[in-house]
């Protein structure tokens, strides 16, 4: 879509199920003007069946009665609606309805991708479509039957190419088979037969759960999905919001109830080629309750909710759902904790039974919001290193360390190289080292059609400036810390004190004080020639820009007249790469040495 204001087009799926079937669309203007916007019905091969002329009101809502549907032979077809303006001023929604016998189903609605995408392959997963009577368990009327449907329309410029494959349950053990691919023109629609699929897979008396996957090959975002199963009656519709079968982290449900008549199915499925263990975290008020899955190769899993909460069985931790709980969230993750890749596609459908209702549940796609780099800014010395890291912040508000998953980049490599976030030093300059993440997931729903990938996108990252000595080095601030232990018959002879550094060599780099607790063990002789020494660690490395030895004064002359201050302070082991230097700052002296 568009990213900018201008002509704006939304296509939309309709189907009938059933003779009676007809249907609505509502279009919501979010602006503070009145918009224009068209309306176009049209048949499963573009042919237009009937057109509307609206305007909606400033923050207005029209709804579009769709009469063509009432009489119209044709099972299947399209919808557009096109206006002038900025992307989402106009919300458009849609349902197909029969209230005679109580149908009902969502219509999809979505941007055409641009005419200049690039055809790729996806597989899309309709999971956990009900076929024939299902389990007692379930609650349905005993002669209930159920058939799966599954409709799609290219709403993009070019021709997808779409292979359907059945996956299901044998004998604890998955099964598949591969059907033809067809092909769908540009804004063509097609309802699949799932029946003759399945006949053509030895599936003719089928009962029980299945999983239809369809691989893609198309611009990304160009078919629209919709699926689901209705009983012999059509009143009760299951719909399934297909997903794209992609790695992920993480996934949340924001909601399961099972008040008032309510249960909440989850279907889970593996379509890896190997085992995979899952963690399925019920939340609800109070605590929560670990459920263990494990799917082999290809395997489904179902379960409801009530059943969970009725067989009062506790978790690995002790925990229990207590009966008086009736809703609550849930998150799917690996054995490993919410960062961990995993490979699963997921339904969830709330229904009610008695009120011949079903509500499906949108998945929400964990993953990383924001990204850090630590130490910025950043300064090392020629042939010294300093170890950057990178962090991402979740939208859970956990942290995770990925510098070592991270790919990393420095602007000029002739001034310093970096690998695993572990900064060298090479020649005198400023550099910008930039970590970029490609592994973790980014934040986002799984919810729509086309089906969007779960992660919706990846990548991310941090990036900070530093730079590489030889330095001059000012002290720009001093802050008092104390008076070390002074020989006999001196005083004021080390004052100490914590200052702020600034890197003279153009960049700029501001560095905190560093205390003496970071100085290696340094002697010190001034010029009268007492000694004294201090311990801790020194960050720096001799690299030329000034001797090893280095000239610094205290705050107060050892005897007034004898001597200028000036000490000499030389190493006694050998100094670690720098990333910080301590000085010291007489009243009128402010270092020696370079």
């Amino acid at each position: 879509m568009n990213a900018v204001s201008g002509p704006q087009v939304l296509e939309g799926t309709w189907w009938k199920e059933e003779a009676g079937v007809t249907g609505f669309v509502t279009l919501s203007n979010t602006t503070d003007q009145p918009l224009p916007a068209t309306l176009q019905v049209s048949d499963a091969n573009a042919k237009p069946l009937g057109s509307y002329q609206v305007t909606i009101s400033a923050h207005g809502t029209k709804r579009v009665d769709l009469q063509e549907l009432t009489a119209n032979a044709n099972t299947v077809g399209g919808l557009s609606v096109t206006y002038n303006g900025a992307p989402d001023a106009v919300i458009v929604n849609g349902s197909l309805e029969d209230p005679a016998k109580g149908y009902s189903a969502s219509i999809p609605f979505a941007a055409p991708p641009l005419a200049s995408a690039k055809i790729t392959t996806l597989n899309y997963g309709e999971i956990g479509l009900m076929v024939g009577a299902m389990d007692p368990m379930l609650h349905f009327p005993a002669s209930t039957i159920f058939t799966p449907y599954s409709v799609l329309r290219n709403i993009g410029t070019q021709p997808a190419t779409v292979t359907p494959v059945i996956y299901w349950m044998e004998g604890g053990a998955a099964r598949s088979a591969r059907q033809s691919a067809i092909t769908v023109g540009p804004l063509q629609a097609k309802s699949l037969d799932v029946v003759s699929l399945m006949e053509l897979s030895s599936l003719k008396n089928f009962n029980g759960l299945l999983n239809l996957v369809l691989e893609i090959q198309a611009p990304q975002d160009s078919v629209l999905l919709s699926s689901g199963s209705v009983d012999q009656t059509y009143t009760y519709v299951f719909e399934v919001i297909p997903n794209a079968a992609k790695v992920s982290g993480s996934k949340n449900l924001g909601y399961w109830s099972t008040a008032n008549g309510d249960d909440t199915m989850v279907t889970m499925w593996n379509p890896a080629d190997e085992a995979q263990d899952f963690i399925f975290k019920i939340f609800f008020t109070g605590g929560h309750y670990l459920l263990p899955v494990h799917l082999g190769p290809r395997a489904t899993y179902m379960f409801n909710l009530s059943e969970i909460i009725d067989s009062q069985s506790p978790d690995s931790e002790g925990n229990l759902i207590p009966l008086a709980v009736h809703d609550g969230s849930a998150q799917i993750s690996g054995t490993q904790g919410e960062n961990q890749l995993i490979l699963v596609s997921v339904d969830v459908g709330t229904y009610n039974v008695r009120k011949a209702t079903c509500a499906y549940r949108c998945i929400t796609c964990n993953g990383a919001t924001s990204w850090a780099m630590s130490v910025i800014p950043f300064a090392t010395g020629i042939g010294g290193s300093t170890q950057l890291t990178l962090k991402d912040t979740w939208n859970t508000g956990a942290q995770h360390d990925i510098t070592k998953a991270s790919t990393w980049s420095s602007s000029a490599t002739s001034i310093a190289t970096v690998s695993a976030g572990l900064v060298n030093g090479v020649a005198v300059g400023s550099v910008t080292i930039n970590g970029e993440d490609l592994i973790d997931p980014w934040y986002g729903s799984s919810c729509g059609s086309p089906p969007p990938a779960c992660p919706v996108d990846q990548g991310g990252g941090a990036g900070g400036a530093g730079a590489v000595g030889p330095y001059r080095v000012e002290p720009i601030a001093t802050n008092l810390l104390g008076n070390a232990v002074c020989p006999a018959g001196y005083s004021g002879w080390s004052r100490t004190t914590q200052n702020q550094l600034q890197y003279q060599n153009g960049s700029g780099v501001l560095v905190a004080g560093i205390t003496m607790s970071d100085i290696l063990q340094i002697t010190s002789t001034n010029q009268l020639g007492i000694t004294g020494t201090q311990t801790g660690s020194y960050p720096t490395d001799g690299n030329g820009s000034w001797p090893d030895t280095y000239f610094v004064c205290s705050t107060a002359c050892p005897t007034a007249g004898e001597s200028d201050g000036i000490q000499t302070w030389t190493y006694n082991s050998t100094p670690l790469p720098h990333s910080n230097l301590v000085v010291y700052k007489c009243s009128s002296i402010t270092i020696d040495g370079y």
